[in-house]
């Protein structure tokens, strides 16, 4: 859409501040800005040129802004302009709202800008293109600012032009001509190119460099019938060249049509104002059309949503079903001997997941109710597509907002997903350690067994600052009773995170050796003893306090190895760390990992 289709906000602040951030605001709303900084520029601008919308400081440096509204309010051609209020002044707010002026919106400061341009674009969309006429399309004599050095000159120029019925002002001076334009509305200027002081070609530029004014046709007079004057005048940005002489026929004539060619220019602007009112509404009903046809896809969509909750309730309610059941399971086994100083860690470890589902499941709810809420008035649109109706959709949508409702939805299920899978596999790395395979042995994926093992007491590992570290070799399958293997590899963790009291780093790592697989565990803690090394495997022997430690753990582990037919040392320094090295033959046939 062409530029001068865009709205215009005239913006009156004393204030540079003030009126750059305003300017800058509604200029990227899609606005055509003229700052103001005073009412009389102010009023000049409003009577010169079409405008939609006015922001009006209430304290101005020349006049009051509440005297200003009401002049703008009580002349018919802009009644209906749009007036938001500024002000800082608590008294002046209560004064404007007491007596009731006709200001379409106020605004306290410090405030927004981009709250001033939401509220203007709102009351521009509501009336736009009710701005009152151009000047040039108001009945009357036309005016026109005579501007010459000359008195002589000046006074025979204006008796010429009232002659024709034109109204004419005369400036004698650049400074009082720009001094005229701020305060009195013109249709054209005559403009000597030659004077002292401010010249006529630096006149020219400011009235040019003014948004205000820069549609005021201007022809430049010269005494000089050369070139080089015409060029002066046109790069200066004059509209039109005429010399200066006791005719003033073609002086007339060029006035005359400068000023035909400014009303049909006027009456086009207003024309296009109205196409683009037009445009506006039309966007405005194709808008609606597109909520009804969306309202069907809207409401699928939070079904779907809904579904999707009521599924991750049911499967919240089968993982903690399933929990329940593993942990009977656990406690019914002999092996929970060794995992009981852990039970408190995997508590800790399912319950957190667990707080996701139930929080996200709850606000899940509330979004459903506040989306439903905004179905059910999509619905009555469908039989009713009156006004006020169609304002509660808006101010319904504004106040739920749907889209962010809906993502909402999809975030929260996400995390509900994420929590659950997270109860599964706590529970599966459970299941796999306490399974009922005792006395059969079987091929064992150990690498699989041993992160499982991990999963367990990564909880009790937090809680002391200490870190795990995976670096697991290729193994190929080891036959062996794939549970005991876990609990000895549970008893090894367990003894390396206690030995890390003050935080720390326990690494498992795996090999394949040449007759066999070896399993280190490796932690950085305060070390063994060498006096005590040789009976930390003795039956009931334990460094830990009366009531922490049975002094079995290290003994089972040992039996569990000797009875697959492998070994267990271990090599530690005081103050340095431990590490303890499980080996487990292969059968002959299996020695070798496999390809890749």
């Amino acid at each position: 859409m062409a530029s001068d289709l865009k709205p215009h906000v005239v913006i009156v602040d004393d204030s540079l501040t003030v009126r750059m951030d305003l300017a800058e605001g509604f200029e990227a709303a899609g606005f055509a800005a003229v700052p103001c900084a005073t009412a009389a520029a102010a009023r000049a601008t409003i009577q010169r040129a079409p405008c939609n919308l006015i922001i009006l400081d209430v304290v101005l440096p020349d006049a009051s802004g509440i005297e200003l509204l009401a002049e703008v309010k009580s002349a018919p051609a802009t009644a209906s302009i749009p007036v938001v209020l500024l002000s800082t002044e608590a008294e002046v707010r209560d004064r404007v709202l007491g007596r009731g002026t006709d200001a379409d919106e106020y605004v306290g400061k410090p405030y927004d800008p981009a709250y001033v341009v939401a509220r203007g674009r709102e009351l521009v969309r509501r009336g736009f293109g009710r701005a009152r006429p151009a000047a040039s399309l108001v009945p009357g004599p036309r005016r026109i600012l005579a501007v010459d050095d000359s008195v002589t000159y000046l006074h025979a120029l204006a008796e010429r032009l009232r002659e024709e019925g034109y109204e004419v002002t005369l400036a004698h001076s650049g400074d009082e001509a720009l001094a005229l334009l701020a305060v009195q509305p013109v249709d054209c200027i005559l403009l000597d190119l030659v004077m002292p002081g401010l010249s006529g070609h630096e006149t020219c530029r400011r009235i040019k460099g003014d948004p205000a004014w820069r549609d005021i046709p201007l022809v430049m007079l010269t005494a000089m019938e050369e070139r080089e004057a015409m060029i002066d005048a046109i790069t200066a940005g004059a509209d039109d060249y005429v010399t200066k002489s006791a005719d003033f026929a073609v002086l007339k004539a060029r006035v005359g049509a400068k000023l035909r060619r400014k009303q049909i220019e006027d009456e086009n602007h207003i024309i296009r104002e109205r196409l683009l009112r037009k445009e506006m509404e039309a966007a405005e009903a194709r808008a609606a059309r597109e909520l009804a046809e969306t309202r069907g896809t809207l409401l699928a969509d939070l079904e779907r949503q809904h579904a999707a909750l009521e599924r991750a309730t049911a499967q919240e309610h089968e993982a903690h079903e399933a929990l329940k059941r593993a942990q009977s399971q656990l406690v019914q086994s002999e092996k929970l001997a060794a995992l009981g100083q852990m039970v408190a860690g995997v508590a800790h470890e399912i319950n957190n997941p667990l707080s996701f589902v139930v929080n996200n499941v709850a606000v899940l709810q509330r979004d459903v109710v506040a989306v439903r809420e905004l179905v059910d008035l999509y619905r009555q649109a469908e039989a009713s597509a009156g006004t006020d109706l169609q304002h509660r959709l808006r101010a319904a949508a504004d106040r739920i907002d749907v889209d962010h409702t809906l993502g909402s939805l999809d975030r929260l299920l996400v995390r509900a997903r994420e929590g659950l899978r997270r109860i599964e596999q706590i529970v599966t790395d459970l299941r796999g350690f306490a399974r009922l395979d005792e006395g059969e042995r079987n091929d064992a994926d150990l690498n699989a067994g041993i992160a499982s093992t991990v999963n367990i007491v990564r909880g009790q590992a937090a809680k002391r600052n200490v870190e795990i570290a995976l670096e697991l070799g290729r193994l190929p399958p080891v036959s062996c009773e794939a549970a005991k293997i876990n609990q000895v590899i549970l008893n090894l963790l367990a003894n390396a995170i206690d030995a890390c009291s003050d935080g720390g780093c326990v690494t498992v790592r795996t090999s394949c050796e040449e007759v066999g697989v070896a399993i280190d565990v490796v932690d950085t803690g305060t070390g063994i003893a060498p006096d005590i090394r040789g009976r930390i495997f003795d039956p009931f022997f334990t460094t830990k306090p009366i009531g922490k430690g049975t002094g079995l753990g290290l003994s089972i582990s040992y039996g569990i190895v000797q009875e697959h037919g492998g070994s267990i040392e271990v090599d530690s320094t005081p103050g340095r760390g431990t590490r303890f090295t499980l080996r487990l033959p292969l059968e002959d046939a299996r020695r070798e990992a496999p390809a890749s």
